[in-house]
């Protein structure tokens, strides 16, 4: 991943959205609040994506985010994809190969090439 920028987006119907990071340090995002409704429509959210750099995973501040947005969160590093969730106070790892259709897995795998 040439860029420590991350970049982030949404599962919603089936299909992935990449959004703009508008956090303003390197190594973190914010997804872009009108984005996320303009793509969501109502929709239920699938899941959360975003890249780490050097692993895939959640740092702590993920971990803060799942409390507030209780979806699967996908992270990508290094062409590495996991799926967590939060479930109570601890942080399961899910199957991402069930959670996401081959198009979309590829599509995320490349972003943190």
């Amino acid at each position: 991943m040439g860029s420590v920028r991350e970049r982030c987006g949404l599962v919603v119907g089936g299909k992935f959205y990449e959004l703009n990071n508008l956090a303003g340090t390197e190594g973190e995002f914010l997804m872009d609040p009108v984005e996320v409704l303009a793509i969501s429509k109502g929709r239920e959210i699938g899941a959360i994506v975003h890249t780490h750099r050097w692993s895939p995973l959640p740092s702590r501040k993920d971990v803060e985010g799942m409390m507030v947005w209780r979806v699967p969160w996908v992270i990508s590093s290094r062409g590495l994809v996991r799926g967590f969730r939060l479930v109570d106070t601890s942080v399961l790892e899910l199957d991402v190969e069930s959670l996401l259709s081959k198009e979309v897995y590829d599509l995320i795998v490349k972003l943190s090439q």
